[in-house]
């Protein structure tokens, strides 16, 4: 299957041989007081924090089934899958961490998470998230055009616009349509309104001139 690795935060060759080396100190003087009868303990379990700091690497993957956080010490992984049907909404923010771009996630329940990718990513991510939950809302603000298969586009004015109405859509499809139903309405109740304005100021003169009597 195919994956797409998000960009890996680590903390660095020479800091993480810092933090190594002293968590193999900590561990030594640790095992040291140990043979010698004193309480070793804390520097012992001090030390194997340290050494698990410096190994440990964090990792994502994201595919077709969602967005996995993989941690991982000693080649020990742990999953923590979070499915595309479970998330709400994916924002693609282009302008924060240039040249990367960083995708957020969040599910109904307001839990978020967000990671950096490449900006040929983004149109996979996004592409790969409206085929399993139709929806999800998809946002981004890249200068760049990106078409999402059997989805339709919404500027920030309808999005707007469909929020204040008190229409419910069952898909993203019914989403555009009702917010621009909205926008139609909103811009035809404006122009009625300017129209009747226009009337009231408008006067009549009226026709002094009597009709002349039959004779």
């Amino acid at each position: 299957m195919k994956k797409i690795h998000a960009k890996v935060k680590n903390n660095g060759k020479v800091l993480t041989l810092v933090i190594g080396a002293i968590g193999l100190m900590a561990m030594y003087k640790g095992a040291t007081a140990l043979s010698d009868g004193g309480s070793g303990l804390l520097y012992l379990a001090l030390g194997i924090l340290l050494i698990l700091v410096a190994f440990y690497r964090p990792m994502t993957d994201i595919d077709r089934e969602g967005v996995d956080d993989i941690f991982s010490v000693f080649g020990v992984k742990k999953h923590t899958v979070w499915k595309w049907k479970e998330i709400s909404r994916i924002v693609a923010d282009f302008d924060r961490a240039k040249p990367d771009v960083v995708i957020a996630v969040q599910k109904p329940q307001g839990a978020k998470k967000s990671f950096n990718v490449l900006p040929e990513d983004v149109q996979q991510i996004f592409e790969w998230a409206a085929m399993a939950n139709d929806r999800i809302l998809i946002q981004h603000n890249g200068d760049i055009d990106i078409d999402i298969p059997g989805r339709t586009k919404m500027n920030r004015e309808e999005y707007e616009a469909m929020q204040s109405g008190n229409a419910k859509p069952q898909n993203f499809h019914q989403f555009a349509n009702e917010a621009r139903k909205i926008k139609e309405e909103k811009e035809q109740i404006v122009a009625e309104a300017r129209r009747k304005k226009m009337l009231k100021k408008a006067t009549f003169k009226r026709n002094e001139k009597k009709l002349k009597s039959w004779r």
